[in-house]
């Protein structure tokens, strides 16, 4: 049995906003995730582990919004 659930984000759409809790992490299928921190804008394109580090943490570190349609799988 599979743990995970399907989620679909439509550009724009925001994943998670810096400094929200959080308890799980997101594997990107297919699309983008852009993580905006600091230093600027990192991408996650397929097969990119989103939230793992905010995961341990329990707090979202950057923001997380689809830079194009998405579709994660949610861990818990």
């Amino acid at each position: 049995m599979d743990n995970y659930t399907v989620i679909i984000l439509h550009k724009g759409d925001i994943l998670c906003e810096k400094g929200e809790d959080i308890s799980n992490f997101y594997l990107v299928e297919s699309g983008r995730i852009d993580a905006y921190s600091p230093y600027g804008v990192i991408p996650m394109e397929t097969d990119s582990n989103v939230g793992l580090v905010d995961c341990y943490y329990g707090i979202c570190v950057y923001n997380y919004v689809a830079s194009e349609d998405t579709v994660l799988h949610r861990y818990n």
